[in-house]
């Protein structure tokens, strides 16, 4: 009797032992997970313009392209960020569209997975130029009256 009780203890706490394992394997790949998301909602959260004119965005995202576009009397510059990390999985880099007083027209978080919505932007007859010279330029412009 006292080896069959032992026998019925030793197949209760190895499966409360395997339950166990199981639990913690579960709760890590969990926090994997929540982290990871984590990560990527501060990145998104990071590149959303939120308000911000040209200056602004171009002290908190890092601008790598600026490309000028006059068009009828317009100035448009088309502000393209770094490209993302890898773990974003991100297809391009964020893009902002700025008129010539650098008010936030238009932008995309992933210039990749959405070129459509920067088709009204084409600008192939435009001309690269630093953040520096854009920032240069707005600045010349909202000084006159």
């Amino acid at each position: 009797m006292s080896q069959r009780l032992a026998n019925m203890w030793e197949v209760f706490t190895g499966a409360r032992r395997s339950r166990r394992r199981v639990c913690i394997a579960v709760g890590v790949i969990l926090l994997g997970v929540a982290i990871y998301l984590a990560m990527v909602r501060s990145y998104y959260h990071g590149i959303s313009p939120e308000r911000r004119g040209i200056r602004e965005l171009a002290d908190a995202v890092e601008i790598e392209t600026v490309r000028k576009s006059e068009e009828n009397d317009s100035v448009y510059y088309l502000a393209i960020g770094a490209t993302p990390p890898a773990y974003v999985l991100a297809s391009g880099p964020p893009a902002y569209v700025f008129d010539k007083h650098g008010a936030l027209l238009e932008w995309v978080e992933d210039s990749g997975d959405q070129p459509h919505a920067m088709a009204r932007w084409d600008m192939q007859s435009c001309q690269v130029i630093t953040i520096e010279q854009a920032l240069k330029e707005i600045g010349e412009r909202s000084d006159k009256p």
